[in-house]
């Protein structure tokens, strides 16, 4: 262990060939004080080369827009050199800065104390994130071009070798890559056959990013464009003297997404599992996408459908939480299925004082309990026929008529329908309005069950 204590900014610590940098400005706000360190940082990086740089942020209170220029550099040039940047101890403030930035999925952000981790020599650098970062698949037999597409991805990438299309498929199948990188074969050249890379493609590229390589010069437009029209993300052409560069930035845009995409994957799961909906399926996150998209629309009326034990009411009561407007009031549910033909009317719209024989006082009705709550009418497929017209009324007026009333009362409900019988066959049966099935289904949310997405078993 070394330390430099003449640093003005900053004090240094080396621990074998991990550098702890703790920085001593508590406040990196102006361009002066950024400028002081930029120098010191960027030799600091040059002589931990193909080791670690570890920031200690425990006395920085606050960070400007200013200093993310010099993390980002700091950052590519560790990268570069097969090295590794890590911020330690950052306070709630400059994290919310690294979010609101999305510099969070770029940079390396560690929770615990610098000093502490920094007591044991680091592993190098790929063995020390290869389990954390997402794979990128290189596929190709060994050859001078296999490897030359390895060198040009360079460091920094989670590097997974398949010999063929075939093992690139059954790789995918283990796990998720971030990116698939597949050289296009002298087969593409013909325009009427079908190559494995391009079946590859067609059959995998919906779902995992592929970045095709060619000699673009002597490959005819119409094959490398089959490429793209089968599913790949972008053809990088191994002619260009910029294709390490171009080939290098395609793969790492690619790698941002993935995670970008898998970290709002990961928010939706926390957020719905609040509600009782626990799952991990690509099927069941759709699902809770669509759900929170929903939520944003106060006034809209949603649809969800799906067999029973699905969670649909759970899935309707998310719905309802995460509405900011609707969600201050109430939520009521009422089981269609449930309530007496002959008092359905009085129990969804009310009833006046007199109304029929037994009416001693007024009732509000379920419609107006929930003013400006959400209704949700569970198992709406078994809703008398009768009724149904006057349901229509309100969700197109927003006005309901209480049995024995003179005058329609304005209501502002929002509404939800669940049920676990498609409602298109009962419009067929002639036992559900096509109108009412139009406006209940505006938007609609299909819960698979179980059987359909095996991957939730566990959780």
């Amino acid at each position: 262990m070394s330390t430099h204590p003449g640093w003005d900014h900053l004090e240094v610590a080396r621990f074998d060939n991990v550098f702890v940098v703790t920085l001593l400005n508590r406040q990196l706000l102006d361009e002066p004080a950024v400028a002081a360190l930029r120098h010191q940082l960027t030799a600091l990086a040059r002589l931990a080369s193909s080791g670690e740089l570890r920031l200690n942020f425990r006395n920085v209170e606050h960070l400007a827009s200013l200093a993310l220029p010099l993390l980002i550099a700091l950052h590519r040039a560790m990268e570069s050199a097969g090295g590794c940047l890590v911020l330690c101890n950052l306070n709630p403030t400059i994290r919310e800065v690294l979010k609101a930035t999305r510099l969070d999925q770029v940079l390396h952000v560690q929770e615990s104390d610098a000093a502490s981790q920094a007591s044991a020599p680091a592993e190098p650098k790929r063995q020390r994130r290869e389990p954390a970062d997402p794979p990128v698949i290189v596929c190709g037999p060994p050859s001078a071009r296999a490897e030359r597409l390895l060198a040009a991805l360079g460091a920094g990438f989670n590097v997974v070798r398949v010999p063929d299309p075939a093992s690139a498929a059954a790789a995918c199948t283990q796990t998720a890559p971030a990116v698939v990188v597949l050289p296009l074969s002298p087969q593409d050249e013909h325009a009427g056959t079908d190559s494995p890379a391009l079946a590859f493609i067609r059959t995998h590229g919906r779902r995992v990013a592929v970045i095709a390589t060619a000699d673009t010069h002597r490959l005819p437009i119409e094959a490398y464009c089959r490429a793209l029209a089968a599913g790949a993300r972008r053809v990088v052409n191994e002619a260009a003297p910029t294709f390490a560069d171009d080939l290098r930035e395609a793969a790492l845009r690619l790698v941002r997404d993935y995670r970008a995409e898998r970290a709002e994957q990961d928010q939706l799961v926390r957020l719905f599992r609040q509600y009782g909906l626990v799952g991990a399926s690509t099927a069941l996150h759709e699902v809770f996408r669509r759900a929170l998209k929903a939520a944003h629309f106060s006034d809209l009326p949603v649809l969800i459908t799906g067999e029973t034990g699905t969670g649909k009411q759970r899935l309707a009561e998310a719905i309802h939480h995460l509405d900011s407007l609707r969600s201050r009031h109430s939520l009521v549910v009422v089981n269609c299925a449930a309530i007496s033909k002959t008092l359905a009317e009085s129990e969804l719209f009310g009833h006046t004082r007199g109304a029929f024989s037994g009416a001693h006082g007024e009732r509000l009705g379920l419609f107006r309990a929930a003013e400006g709550g959400t209704l949700l009418l569970d198992e709406v497929g078994e809703l008398d026929l009768e009724l149904q017209p006057k349901l229509l009324r309100v969700l197109q007026e927003r006005r309901l008529l209480p049995v024995g009333a003179d005058y329609e009362r304005p209501v502002d409900v929002r509404v939800l329908a669940a049920t676990n019988r498609p409602l298109e066959q009962l419009v067929a049966q002639g036992r559900f309005r096509e109108d009412l099935d139009q406006r209940l289904n505006v938007f609609s949310l299909r819960v698979p069950p179980l059987r359909e997405r095996p991957d939730d078993i566990a959780p």
